[in-house]
């Protein structure tokens, strides 16, 4: 098999490519989120943002009003009976506890399956199909880049700032029982104002690289393998045996028969 998604490679392709967007993806999430109470818009625009990391995959630049555009308001009867259909095949598995610890299995397995329905304007049980043999593989490479990426821009930022968290409290703490409560106050404020906004950066860097990730991994598991060509089909069987029979025969009567050819020939056109 092919070696794709190399592990440190394709974390810092993705962490690039969602710096690199930041920007218009942030715009276009703060658009979406002052219009996603609107009736009916709000189903394209909701469609329109699925489509970010198929965007990015194909190395468009993100134009924060394009999740108004009417073609996702199109795909809106294709778009349900997507989620219909996987929320049905992943329904099972919710309610049987046996079958829980299967479910990180069936999202990665069809993670890519939005993707391919609104990129190729497929049907939705071919879309989950060409998802489930893109993903084939590399299951655990995806699985553990999703973990890494958790604990790099999410998990770890907190643990790091717990500390700070509790001195900050302390100092509010004894604040309350010391003459100078202002000073101690005001420190804990400004303890606590750095550790929310260390929060606050690490949360939408990361919804920028979790978008980025998604693309990086669409392309190099679906859109690349969709560009290479097809294998040569294999020689019909007629073509085998005249291939054997060519090589078991042997050069003096190929070359008598290659005469005679010739001669026939001559003779057919003195005909004509």
């Amino acid at each position: 098999m092919e070696s794709k998604l190399e592990f440190i490679a394709t974390f810092k392709e993705a962490t690039k490519l969602g710096m690199n967007n930041a920007i218009p993806l942030l715009i276009t999430v703060v658009i979406y989120l002052l219009t996603c109470w609107i009736p009916y818009l709000n189903i394209g625009t909701s469609i329109a943002m699925a489509t970010i990391p198929s965007k990015l995959a194909h190395g468009e630049t993100l134009n924060p009003t394009f999740i108004f555009d009417s073609v996702y308001r199109r795909q809106i009867g294709n778009y349900l009976l997507f989620l219909g259909l996987y929320t049905m095949m992943l329904l099972p598995t919710i309610l049987s506890v046996l079958f829980i610890p299967a479910l990180p299995v069936l999202f990665i397995m069809y993670s890519l399956s939005l993707f391919i329905l609104l990129d190729r304007e497929t049907t939705p049980i071919e879309a989950l199909e060409m998802s489930r043999q893109a993903t084939y593989g590399f299951k655990w490479k995806i699985f553990f880049l999703l973990l890494v990426f958790s604990l790099a821009f999410y998990i770890i930022p907190q643990l790091i700032t717990l500390p700070v968290i509790g001195i900050a409290w302390l100092l509010n703490a004894a604040s309350m029982v010391s003459s100078s409560s202002s000073d101690l106050a005001s420190s804990a404020g400004a303890l606590t104002f750095i550790t929310t906004t260390i929060w606050i950066v690490f949360f939408i860097v990361g919804i920028c690289c979790y978008e980025a990730l998604l693309a990086v991994i669409y392309r190099e598991l679906y859109l690349k393998a969709e560009e290479q060509p097809e294998e040569p089909a294999a020689p019909k069987e007629i073509e085998r045996v005249f291939r054997q029979e060519i090589e078991a025969t042997p050069i003096g009567e190929i070359k008598n028969n290659s005469s005679d050819t010739v001669v026939d020939s001559t003779i057919s056109n003195e005909k004509k």
